[in-house]
């Protein structure tokens, strides 16, 4: 058995209608050494009796409810910092852990390779009803060591490359409290996830479960979905691309993004553009703007 700490780490703002659901998803799992830790961001919905209702109920959950709203990314990062286990799982209060023996199967991994900085898995998508829509599955169909150098080929290195985030949601990963102790990058909104990943690649493997072993919930009050709604996304597509993307990919992504958001009209769109083309001079700028077309063409023709 697995002698190592896992802490769960839920944080909460007026989810009280998914809170039930997700913590008895927590509560069956079969890992002994663990603790639960519950961090209600001054919600205005009954998120705080149900909170308390738990705690009282199993003696391995912790609920603090801040005094005021602190945000979600200072929420992530205040959880972390009070976290006593070795190994890290950031539950989002909507979202689900599928299989009682998710974090065991997990934990192990960790446990018996200090090279591997994170395990991941295959996740379900599930509505606000928690029907399921499809899974996502981004890898093999098999268990998998990835390193750092293949997913930064199979990702940051295409020209036009696949869902960016294919690790997963918070909810779908299992990481090593130490190799994050920087915390959650609160610059960002939309990719603070993804940013930790990357952290986090940068100091060890990854490993992928091909069995889906969380739910991840996609509903209309999402942040995310407010994000994608007003192009922030783009904008934070570029910041990491500009941070971990190898040269010379970093241009053509970079490239390529303001292509997309002139395309949809993205109120910044101009003022990236006019940045670029500073910073590349003429040259590089028809360059890019070139290949980019080539590459679209021969994106046209591949789907005929």
């Amino acid at each position: 058995m697995s002698t190592s700490r896992v802490s769960i780490l839920i944080p909460n703002y007026n989810y009280a209608r998914f809170l039930p659901e997700t913590l008895d998803s927590v509560l069956q799992q079969d890992y002994h050494e663990l603790e639960i830790l519950i961090a209600d961001d001054a919600s205005n919905d009954h998120s705080h009796d149900i909170c308390q209702a738990y705690a009282r109920k199993d003696t391995r959950i912790r609920y603090h409810r801040h005094a005021r709203n602190l945000g979600m990314v200072a929420n992530w990062n205040w959880c972390l910092q009070q976290a006593r286990g070795d190994y890290i799982r950031l539950l989002m209060a909507d979202d689900l852990i599928c299989s009682p023996s998710a974090i065991t199967r997990m934990a192990d991994i960790l446990d018996a390779d200090p090279h591997i900085a994170f395990v991941t898995s295959a996740r379900k998508q599930i509505d606000e009803n928690t029907h399921a829509i499809d899974p996502l599955r981004p890898y093999a169909s098999t268990n998998c060591l990835i390193t750092p150098q293949q997913w930064i080929s199979q990702h940051l290195m295409r020209v036009i490359p696949e869902h960016l985030n294919s690790i997963g949601e918070p909810s779908a990963v299992l990481f090593r409290k130490n190799m994050a102790s920087r915390g959650f990058d609160a610059s960002l909104q939309q990719f603070v996830d993804l940013e930790m990943w990357l952290h986090l690649l940068q100091q060890g493997n990854m490993y992928y479960l091909c069995e889906p072993l969380c739910a991840f919930r996609k509903h209309p009050q999402q942040q995310t979905e407010y994000n994608r709604k007003i192009g922030l996304h783009r904008l934070e597509e570029l910041e990491l691309y500009a941070r971990y993307s190898p040269q010379p990919y970093r241009d053509r992504h970079r490239y390529r993004i303001m292509r997309r958001m002139r395309k949809e009209g993205h109120p910044q769109a101009n003022n990236i553009h006019r940045n670029l083309r500073q910073e590349f001079g003429y040259m590089r700028m028809a360059t890019h703007a070139i290949r980019y077309r080539l590459n679209r063409l021969k994106t046209n023709i591949s789907r005929r």
